[in-house]
């Protein structure tokens, strides 16, 4: 699947990808934020391909004026709630604070709520996590509950979480501009 936006491609990911990704994924300040730790080599990129990336709505985010992977956006139905899906977003730390992120997400809501029909999506982010925690609002997700002492076993830390929502007939009022 392909999706495209004003700067962005949206593709999914293919093991062709693994030194793209390693290139993204090795910087410390990226992984850990969202919960994993930095790539170590294309090898470790390579099986994160094979073992996690490789879903039906996942995809590399490549900037389009460059043709280069600079992140990773996914929509991960739940099996227990077909209706529902977690949302994911991670961008290499030189992309940050161009709002490419906002038009990626974007993008994947209106996948989830106009293609797949889906009738809730929500995103989390660590306490500390405060640009993911703007990205999602500035998406329209928001604020419905947080969990304290989340075990975040591979980057060896206990952590706060908070969980954002957006319904389709938010996503639908706020697309309409009845409410901003």
């Amino acid at each position: 699947m392909r999706l495209e936006t004003k700067r962005l491609y949206l593709r999914n990911w293919t093991e062709e990808d693994a030194e793209a990704l390693y290139h993204c994924a090795k910087n410390p300040k990226v992984g850990p934020m969202a919960g994993w730790p930095a790539h170590q080599n294309v090898k470790e990129s390579l099986k994160i391909i094979q073992d996690l990336l490789l879903t039906p709505y996942t995809f590399a985010l490549i900037l389009k004026e460059k043709n280069e992977i600079i992140g990773n956006v996914s929509l991960n139905i739940e099996e227990e709630n077909p209706s529902s899906a977690e949302l994911g977003c991670w961008m290499d730390v030189p992309f940050w604070g161009q709002e490419l992120g906002v038009e990626a997400l974007q993008e994947i809501i209106r996948l989830g709520f106009e293609e797949l029909k889906l009738k809730e999506l929500w995103a989390s982010h660590f306490e500390e996590n405060q640009q993911s925690r703007r990205l999602q609002e500035k998406c329209g997700l928001r604020f419905r509950y947080k969990k304290e002492n989340v075990d975040c076993p591979l980057i060896h830390a206990v952590k706060t979480k908070y969980f954002n929502y957006i319904t389709r007939e938010e996503w639908l009022k706020n697309e309409r501009g009845i409410a901003k």
